[in-house]
């Protein structure tokens, strides 16, 4: 069996948006507006889990 996580780093976060988000706000909220290399990222990983 493998297994794989991913986690939060509120600081990288923080630096790259230029104010607090918090996760829920990024991913669920729609209240961030992802770049352009986030939603490439988005288009893969929907593309994987198919």
């Amino acid at each position: 069996m493998k297994g794989g996580s991913v986690s939060a780093n509120d600081k990288a976060n923080e630096r790259y948006y230029g104010r607090f988000y918090s996760t829920k706000e990024i991913l669920f909220e729609g209240g961030v507006e992802p770049s352009e290399t986030a939603r490439a990222l988005g288009k893969k990983l929907d593309e994987a889990a198919r």
